[in-house]
């Protein structure tokens, strides 16, 4: 198959303006698929992984054909093999003994097929951080009749970072009782759910993204402007007790008297891999193809592509007081 890339050419002087497009035909090498593992572990889920196989650049998608139903899929430690996991549907593996990952134990993923060669990838899901303290207070509550208050605060939060190189993610979520639960019954909708609070874009004590956080680029505040999770390194902080500040703004669209009014703070220690991974992920995103050099996405599977990466959570629960 043959890729059309266009080459816009012009050539511009103080009276004439004139382009002209150039087709290069070019033909592409030959592709041979590898396998894509892509696994998140925590030590708050069971082991789980998505395997399928990659595409050249002229293929065309098909995830019919893109999954791997009959791999041989293990979690080793030390040699030994901790859990086997099984197929479960749509390029799903999950753990066939219930089993979770430990914190701080690193890990082997190893997965075998009859058409595909072997892959493996290691990982740990890093100890988390303590939140050694936590402190919020409401700036503003103003209220919107008959049901809707607008809540601002401004909450601070302090973590004993380990030695060593670590990597942090922190969001805010408000807790939402779905009131359609209730007055429909038979619907099958959730009764509750955690949603996520926009930070405030501006902060010194973290970064707007991945990116940002690896190359310490601050994003100036603006009006309007919000990041769902807040991101840092350790580099300025090694081993020593750190101070995170946040600014959130939402509004609680309140019927009946079934609410708990409080939010979850979520603290992510995250291992390099799952960083990495990330950051190139959200660069690769970003791309534009016409300006920048293609970045490859971060992989640490041995034999094919994906990711095999740990991390580990944090939480707490931040009652708003009830006078608010």
């Amino acid at each position: 198959m043959k890729i059309h890339f266009p080459y816009l050419l012009a050539a511009t002087g103080s009276m004439l303006l004139a382009a002209c497009e150039t087709v290069i035909e070019i033909d592409p090498p030959p592709y041979e698929p590898q396998l894509v593992v892509t696994s998140h572990f925590a030590p708050d889920s069971v082991w789980s992984t998505f395997i399928h196989t990659s595409l050249g650049v002229a293929t065309a998608v098909n995830p019919r054909l893109q999954v791997v139903n009959d791999a041989v899929v293990k979690i080793l430690h030390a040699g030994g093999v901790v859990d086997e996991l099984v197929y479960d549907g749509r390029g799903r593996y999950v753990s066939r003994s219930n089993t979770y990952p430990e914190a701080g134990k690193s890990y082997r993923l190893s997965v075998e097929t009859h058409e595909w060669p072997s892959v493996s990838a290691e990982s740990a899901a890093p100890v988390p951080a303590p939140i050694i303290e936590t402190d919020f207070f409401v700036v503003r509550a103003v209220p919107y009749p008959p049901f809707t208050v607008e809540y601002e605060l401004r909450l601070q939060f302090r973590i004993e970072d380990a030695p060593g190189k670590n990597y942090y993610r922190f969001a805010v979520y408000w807790y939402w009782a779905n009131d359609e639960a209730r007055w429909y019954p038979d619907a099958g909708l959730p009764d509750s759910a955690y949603r996520i609070v926009g930070l405030q874009a501006g902060e010194v004590s973290w970064f707007c993204g991945y990116d940002y956080a690896a190359s310490a680029t601050p994003i100036e505040r603006e009006p309007g402007l919000t990041c769902e999770e807040g991101v840092v390194t350790d580099r300025l902080f090694d081993g020593q007790t750190y101070q995170f500040s946040a600014t959130v703004t939402f509004a609680v669209h309140s019927i009946g008297s079934a609410r708990r009014n409080e939010l979850l703070l979520l603290l992510s220690t995250l291992s390099e891999d799952y960083f990495e991974y990330q950051r190139t992920l959200q660069t690769q995103t970003s791309w534009n193809g016409t300006v920048s050099i293609p970045l490859n996405v971060y992989s640490n599977v041995d034999g094919g592509q994906g990711v095999f990466a740990g991390y580990s959570n944090t939480t707490r629960i931040l009652p708003i007081p009830s006078d608010q």
